[in-house]
């Protein structure tokens, strides 16, 4: 895409107090450019030749979802946006980023997030992205026991068009132990061997997380992206032999 800017400034504009203006244009594919313009200190990044990651995510029975967003030039720095840029998801304006660079919002649970990308040089654009059910863990039962030899754990609404991924915890000793698995196509369950659970013990509470992810490998008005909603139902158990 050719993008042209044309700056008109009076000649005193340009030397009180010993401002420099410097500004770069992107021609398109074999520009050299990197999409940035900086006028005094201040760089702004095109939004459709910057890369981003969102996660929306809320546990079952939550009516409000929590968004995480980072906005990356190509050359890997935080974009911050400026005058005229914004990132919304289903009409609420994203956070400026915080100091690890990530962009922050929450918003109303919904069964669909329309993100809204405003770029003023490329204009509006909306992606849709369906968020998994409601569900819950169905087995081991809340409170029930679960044999560190071996369970399968199941839930409910299985979709093989979602992922999951499974998280088991417990604290040990005053330290959080955490095991991970997934993701996995969504089938409803999924069996544990021994092998699987030989980092936990018997005397502390289990407490299980089944998340479901929906993701989608496109952000309508950056250059790439992926956003991803994810659902997660948690279930307290008693480890046993």
């Amino acid at each position: 895409m050719l993008r042209q800017f044309l700056l008109i400034l009076p000649l005193s504009g340009l030397i009180v107090g010993g401002c420099t203006i410097h500004w770069q244009i992107d021609d398109g594919p074999g520009d050299n450019s990197v999409g940035t313009i900086t006028i005094g200190g201040s760089t702004t990044t095109y939004l459709d030749l910057a890369d981003a990651t969102m996660v929306i995510s809320r546990p079952v029975g939550d009516n409000t979802a929590r968004v995480a967003a980072t906005i990356r030039s190509q050359s890997g720095r935080t974009v911050r946006l400026t005058a005229g840029q914004s990132v919304e998801v289903n009409g609420v304006a994203l956070t400026r980023p915080d100091a690890k660079g990530e962009y922050g919002a929450t918003v109303d649970a919904a069964s669909t997030y329309t993100i809204t990308v405003d770029e003023p040089s490329h204009g509006v654009q909306n992606t849709e992205i369906d968020s998994p059910p409601e569900f819950e863990v169905t087995s081991p039962a809340e409170g029930g026991r679960a044999s560190l030899s071996g369970f399968t754990l199941t839930w409910t609404k299985p979709n093989d068009r979602l992922q999951v991924e499974i998280e088991l915890s417990q604290v040990l000793a005053g330290e959080l132990v955490t095991v991970t698995f997934g993701p996995y196509t969504d089938t409803g369950e999924r069996e544990f061997l021994a092998r699987d659970l030989s980092d936990l013990r018997q005397g502390a509470e289990l407490v299980i997380t089944v998340t479901k992810v929906n993701t989608v490998n496109r952000i309508a008005g950056f250059d790439s992206g992926t956003a991803s909603v994810r659902v997660g139902a948690t279930r307290t158990v008693v480890p046993g032999p």
